[in-house]
């Protein structure tokens, strides 16, 4: 290999302007020698001092120290040059001025002649370091060229001017590639050699090296050629070239030669061999294909069909090749493809064999279902896949009718499961249970998952031997298979069990069989249904009048006899006290027999006939109470009296015995109290197990979006992975959004839900929710508007977060049962002002679904949804409005709903929020003076007008507005004429007749470029930026219209006017965080996301581990602690508090904030309380914890 002149000339010309050992002076050649003048600092180099310059000549100074004959050859030259006044190049041997020897090149430009000599002004430069790597390259050459003689690869280098190639290296291999000598080739030089490769492959170099030489990134290509070799045959050759840049108008192209007569000759075999299997193939009588792949794309192309094939896909082989020559899966049906695609090209890449079932569509449009067996075979060097297809569609249309009563049983079962005391799904074939769901606790929780153990288990809570032999009859496994098999798929038996708690019932257990599609294993569906009601009302009606009451009698007022219709054989008779059936009587002997005292006299008084029907005039019944004797002991009576027809003067008389009925509630109201007890103690248990499950849940939930996020950042992505990753990301959102709302309805329920009374930003707070509901609106093509009515403060304190949470799941809802096409509409209004506080009334109107009368009592209880089928198109826990309607209450406001069923919904949120004071003057005094601020509005929407107008006047901003594009452009023109131009234009971006951005363009054309126009609008301006900025916006803005948001928008298209960008990014390189984490995962994904924004980062696994990091370190080395809490050994909160007492200068100012699967407010007010500056709840939001940290580190504010 060589070092090329070019590359030589460049490495001259740097070196003479790099060298520090160079000068440039005057000179006068006189008196036959070369004189300096004028000398510069580096001219010292060489003659030591001034005054040794100026005394001894160039010519003198070799003559000295070098040798006569150099010196008289040097003054040769300068005599020839100077007496025609000819510039020179001399490079001579010299002396620096330290006595060291050197090589020294001088470049004299001639100026006038003077008096016996001639002017020149000198470049000097020690040229001795160029020379020695001259000779390193050279002796560097002769080492390459010997290596490159012994290469088994043909090696050439070419050096390229225009179109010119120089053939300038060739090794032994190279020949011998090319089947020719040194001498042979040598003959054929250029284009000659050209000639000897076949024409075809020739053009396809030439193709290849117009490509690289025009520029190509890669500046490489490969081809393959044939050669007609010196024993004139043709001989095939791959070349691999690379080419350098460009050197003083040259390049460099180093080239490889392999033969590769044999791989091609093993191709031809190839091509021959499949050329006689496709051959073979299209004789076979059976439905077969070949298929092969492009090793490089991945197509699955078709080689072969048999007429089988065809036939069977209805096909000629015309439509056949049509529809699978070119894609093998053009005529699979659409569900199919990809799964077939991906099957088929896995077992290309694996080389195995295998089966799978899919279906086609035939030219009628229906479709059929193939079993595909297919064989990889290779011929030669390629690999084909061989598919033998059956005709399986008959088979198949029937298991997906066995597949669709499966489905039906088991839809029915699980949708029925709650309200039956036991279901089940066993597989009777392998004895296996696959569902066991149980309300009343007859089957154990730990129960096993073979049927034949739940089934004896179940024998063991039937107490009577009768229904434990009829279960075993019909129940047991190898019964039922029988059964099955007899064609008889319906089974059922009732019993008498008792559960786990030893609580007894009635139940019917129904089962059905069915034989599972795929498998053809026999499944058995269990409902069990509670049924004592039932068996017990039968027993009931025979026996409840004995059972309930002493007894019941009839008195007629006209005989005043008694007719006794039922009685309690266990207590008193009061006809067997005495003969016959009079009233009065009986009655008197009763009371002697077992009455005393003042129950005796009352119980005369009261049941006198006489009394009775006084007592009966005016209403339908009374009764009295009485203590008895009976038995020995005392009884608690009751009496009741009302007419049966008081027209013909019949009486019912019913005696209740009430004295276990009053005991009852007596231990009743004991269990109440001991139940209250275990139900306090129970809410104090509910809120220790949230607590954990709330971090063990959040945990993995933090890896899973942490390396989703991450992920996503991996330059590279296809969009495939970008789709997939995305969607888990959502989906994993959405899983935390129901674990946050089942914990928020827990802590509402326990009264632990806690408001942060915080003044926020309205403008902020309302940009954040239309951007969501925009986002979502536009993707389901609706349209979103919001409207503000009448003045609306700028900031108000209360809980922002928790109210957002309100409007956005109604406005969710909204957009969710809304059908494309439709509108959603937010409008606000401050219906109340009182002192420090003031009434927000929102109300969210949608042209949706609408709610049935019936459910909307029903729409704020927890997990109730309307039952019409929507669940299962739409989803959702059924919590959201109940935690709406909580969090409304605690901010001591209410909501209302009014829907029409088919016609759309009102949700009405009416809530208290505190006002602020002097925020308008703060925000006045960090902005412009608000005074000089003359803005016109132009908007068609006259309510949107009227209430910008409002806002800006509020703040002392001179507005009008107008309501179409061409009468502002009107006004604009005749303001302009008196030199009373607005300085704001806030232009509203879709109206009728002339819209916002032609506007913009005249009005633009009228007052120049000193006027700011901003473009006001609902919508997503991306797709119109570079259009409006064209035609004149400075800036865009989102409706409605706030002072805080006029004015940042106009502060905005000024610092855009003068170049001034904003921070955009985080950036923490340089800071140093400590990260505390037991969880080696979430350790990982946390120091990922910290070192992508620069962060350098040291780890501890728990707080022990933290604190001694921390002492050891030196003083502002951390920027920040991150810290989790639970951990090992030491938790975070008792980690913190030890830190912050630590005698250390920065150990009480250091931020350190919580990183916690704990996510409950106690939570953070604990780690508050411990000393952390704030807390961050798993799973981690990473645009959060970087906002966190910036304010933390800089104290930036927002």
């Amino acid at each position: 290999m060589t070092v090329s002149k070019q590359s030589m000339t460049k490495m001259n010309t740097e070196a003479i302007h790099k060298s520090v050992s160079s000068f440039v002076c005057r000179g006068v050649f006189k008196d036959n020698d070369l004189f300096l003048r004028e000398p510069a600092h580096r001219m010292f180099a060489f003659f030591g001092t001034r005054e040794e310059m100026y005394r001894q000549g160039i010519i003198a100074r070799i003559r000295q120290d070098i040798s006569e004959a150099a010196a008289d050859k040097l003054l040769a030259l300068f005599q020839e040059k100077s007496a025609v006044g000819a510039d020179f190049r001399v490079v001579y041997p010299s002396k620096r001025a330290d006595g060291s020897a050197c090589m020294m090149q001088v470049d004299g430009y001639a100026g006038e002649a003077v008096d016996g000599g001639r002017n020149y002004d000198l470049l000097g430069v020690d040229i001795s370091d160029l020379i020695e790597a001259q000779q390193e390259a050279e002796l560097l050459n002769r080492e390459n060229r010997a290596l490159t003689e012994d290469s088994p690869v043909g090696l050439g280098v070419y050096h390229i001017r225009g179109n010119h190639f120089d053939l300038v290296y060739t090794n032994a291999e190279y020949y011998r590639v090319h089947h020719g000598s040194r001498a042979f080739w040598d003959k054929f030089k250029g284009q000659d050699a050209m000639n000897r490769i076949v024409p075809e492959d020739r053009e396809l170099i030439y193709k290849e090296w117009r490509r690289i030489s025009d520029g190509a990134a890669d500046r490489v290509f490969d081809a393959k050629y044939r050669v007609l070799g010196e024993d004139e045959q043709l001989h095939w050759v791959e070349l691999k070239a690379r080419l350098t840049d460009a050197v003083d108008g040259e390049r460099v192209c180093y080239a490889c030669y392999l033969n590769i007569d044999a791989e091609k000759a093993a191709e031809a075999e190839a091509a021959a061999a499949s050329k006689n299997l496709l051959n073979t193939l299209a004789k076979l009588p059976a439905a077969a294909a070949l298929y092969d792949m492009d090793a490089e794309t991945g197509a699955i192309k078709a080689r072969s069909f048999t007429d089988g094939f065809c036939q069977m896909r209805q096909a000629t082989q015309e439509q056949a090749w049509k529809l699978y020559g070119e894609n093998a899966f053009g005529g699979v049906h659409p569900d199919d493809s990809k799964r077939l695609q991906d099957f088929y090209q896995q077992h290309f890449k694996d080389h195995v064999g295998g089966h799978i079932n899919y279906r086609v569509l035939l030219p009628d449009g229906t479709s059929k279902w193939i079993s595909a067996n297919f064989k990889m075979m290779n011929v030669g060097q390629k690999a084909y896949m061989y598919v033998d297809d059956t005709d399986i569609d008959e088979m198949m249309r029937h298991e997906e009718r066995l597949e669709q009563q499966y489905a039906d049983a088991q839809h029915n079962l699980e949708s029925m499961a709650d309200t039956y005391v036991v279901s089940m799904i066993a597989n009777l074939t392998d004895n296996k249970m696959e569902l066991v769901r149980n309300t009343k606790d007859v089957i154990p929780g730990d129960h096993s998952d073979k049927y034949d153990d739940l089934y004896e288990e179940l024998l063991t809570h039937l107490p009577r031997a009768l229904d434990r032999q009829h279960f075993r009859e019909i129940f047991n496994r190898e019964a039922l298979l029988k059964t099955f098999a007899a064609g008889e798929t319906s089974v059922q038996t009732d019993f008498y069990y008792t559960n786990q708690q030893q609580v007894n019932y009635w139940g019917r257990c129904s089962g059905r069989m069915l034989r599972r599609p795929g498998s053809g294993d026999v499944i058995l569906f269990v409902l069990v249904s509670d049924v004592t009601g039932g068996r017990i009302l039968e027993t009931l009606m025979s026996e409840v009048l004995v059972r309930e009451y002493d007894f019941i009698g009839c008195i007629d007022l006209k005989t005043n006899g008694l007719q006794i219709l039922s009685t309690n054989a266990q207590s008193a008779r009061i006809e067997e006290l005495h003969g016959g059936n009079n009233y009065n009587q009986l009655l008197e002997a009763y009371i002697q027999a077992h009455m005393f005292g003042e129950d005796a006299r009352r119980c005369s008084e009261f049941m006198n006939l006489n009394n009775v029907v006084e007592a009966l005039e005016f209403k339908e019944s009374c009764f009295g109470t009485f203590q008895v004797q009976e038995g020995g002991e005392t009884r608690n009576k009751r009496v009741d009296f009302h007419y049966l027809d008081r027209e013909a003067g019949l009486l019912a008389v019913i005696r209740t015995d009430y004295t276990e009925v009053q005991q009852q509630q007596l231990e009743q109201e004991e269990k109440l109290r001991t139940a209250l007890s275990m139900a306090e103690q129970a809410s104090v248990a509910k809120t220790q197990f949230l607590s954990r499950m709330s971090h063990e849940i959040r945990t993995p939930m933090n890896a899973i979006i942490g390396l989703d996020t991450i992920a996503l950042q991996e330059p590279g992505l296809s969009k495939t992975m970008e789709d997939h990753l995305a969607k888990i990301g959502i989906s994993a959102r959405f899983l935390l959004s129901l674990i946050n709302d089942i914990l928020d309805m827990s802590r509402i329920e326990s009264g632990r839900m806690l408001l942060k009374n915080e003044e926020f930003d309205f403008h902020r707070f309302l940009d954040s929710i239309n951007t969501i509901l925009n986002a979502q609106c536009q993707d389901k093509g609706l349209t979103y508007e919001c409207v503000l009515k009448g003045y609306i403060d700028e900031r108000y304190v209360g809980d922002d977060l928790k109210l957002q949470q309100v409007l956005i799941n109604i406005l969710g809802n909204a957009v969710k049962f809304t059908p494309k096409g439709g509108k959603v509409q937010l409008l606000i209004e401050q219906v109340g002002r009182n002192g420090d506080n003031a009434k927000l009334c929102f109300a969210i109107r949608d042209t949706g679904e609408g709610i049935e009368e019936n459910f909307l009592p029903h729409i704020f209880e927890a997990f109730t949804q309307e039952n019409n089928g929507m669940t299962s198109v739409y989803g959702g826990s059924g919590l959201g409005l109940a935690i709406s309607k909580n969090l409304v209450r605690l901010m001591d406001g209410n909501i209302d709903v009014h829907s029409v069923k088919g016609m759309g919904s009102t949700f009405m949120v009416t809530v208290k929020l505190g006002l602020p004071t002097q925020s308008l003057q703060r925000l006045q005094s960090e902005t412009i003076a608000l005074s000089a601020l003359k803005t016109l509005i132009v908007d068609d929407d006259v309510i949107d007008c009227q209430h910008a107008e409002i806002v800006l006047k509020q703040a002392g901003i001179a507005a009008e507005w107008i309501d179409s594009g061409a009468g502002a452009v009107k006004l604009v023109i005749e303001r302009h004429a008196l030199h009373d131009d607005f300085r704001l234009i806030l232009v509203d971006w879709k109206m009728p007749d002339m819209d916002g951005l032609e506007t913009v363009r005249l009005i633009r054309k009228i007052v120049g470029p000193e006027v700011t126009i901003l473009i006001l609008t609902a919508y997503d301006w991306s797709e119109i930026e570079q259009q409006a900025r064209t035609a004149g916006v400075d800036n865009f803005m989102r409706k409605p219209v706030f002072v805080s948001s006029v004015i940042q928008a106009y502060d905005d298209a000024r610092l855009q006017r003068h170049h001034v960008t904003k921070h955009q990014d985080y950036d923490f390189r340089g800071k140093k965080a400590l990260l505390v984490e037991d969880n080696k995962i979430n350790s990982e994904i946390a120091k990922r996301l910290l070192e992508l924004k620069g962060f350098e980062v040291a780890l501890a696994g728990n707080g022990v581990d933290a604190i001694e990091k921390f002492t050891k370190s030196k003083v502002g080395e951390f920027a920040v602690i991150l810290m989790d809490i639970r951990m090992p050994f030491m938790d975070g909160l008792e980690a913190t508090r030890t830190i912050r007492t630590i005698r250390k200068a920065d150990a009480t100012r250091i931020p350190i904030v919580a990183m916690s699967a704990n996510a409950f407010e106690e939570d953070v007010q604990k780690s508050l309380a411990s000393g952390m500056n704030a807390h961050l709840s798993k799973p981690l939001d990473a645009e959060l914890m970087f906002s966190t940290l910036e304010k933390l580190i800089f104290n930036r504010k927002e």
